[in-house]
């Protein structure tokens, strides 16, 4: 799966799963190898076969979560959020903060669509929990009222909306650019790219 050789994983997995047809690990990577090929549709059914055989995997859950993000639809983002959620009380196997803290911002994002008040107590309780850390610059509402949770947040900081405005940032932000444009026509990935799902 490392090396990204996704049809002889399918292959050693399928062989794998005969023999252990409730291996959580194996249902997750199966699932891994199908969404990584863009195959989101069999990704889901690996994911969910995942979760049933360990509901308490977050692997599995958060994998599902993200992808029924990025589908978008109404009811996908109403399961989404059951399941990021579930993730957010899971830890990683091993221990992965970058994929603890996507799931949260995915599950953020969706909260904050279909619930902005359940979005800010989702991102208090991940502050307060110390899941996560943050910096912000923008804030709904703005300015934020007294006695507003997030002013009391540990692991949260707070600029007046004026983060950005420092002495390097256009400089910062010609030498990214320029580095982004060289990418783009070598037809190398992107740095910074993110999409409604939180990736």
């Amino acid at each position: 799966i490392e090396a990204q050789k996704y049809p002889l994983a399918t292959a050693r997995l399928e062989i794998y799963l005969s023999a252990h047809p409730t291996d959580a690990r194996g249902l997750f990577d199966r699932g891994y190898v199908e969404d990584a090929q863009g195959h989101t549709d069999a990704a889901e059914g690996w994911y969910r076969k995942a979760v049933a055989a360990d509901p308490k995997q977050f692997e599995a859950r958060s994998a599902l979560g993200l992808l029924l993000a990025a589908k978008g639809n109404p009811r996908g983002n109403a399961e989404a959020i059951e399941q990021l959620q579930a993730a957010s009380q899971l830890e990683p196997n091993p221990s992965n903060p970058t994929a603890k803290a996507q799931a949260d911002r995915a599950l953020a994002r969706l909260l904050h669509k279909s619930d902005p008040t359940g979005a800010r107590d989702a991102l208090v309780e991940a502050l307060v929990a110390g899941r996560i850390r943050a910096a912000l610059d923008v804030t709904d509402p703005e300015p934020l009222p007294a006695g507003h949770p997030l002013w009391t947040a540990p692991n949260c900081l707070i600029t007046p909306h004026v983060g950005g405005a420092t002495p390097e940032f256009i400089f910062r932000a010609f030498r990214f650019a320029a580095v982004q444009v060289q990418r783009y026509i070598a037809g190398e990935k992107l740095e910074n790219v993110v999409t409604d799902a939180g990736y």
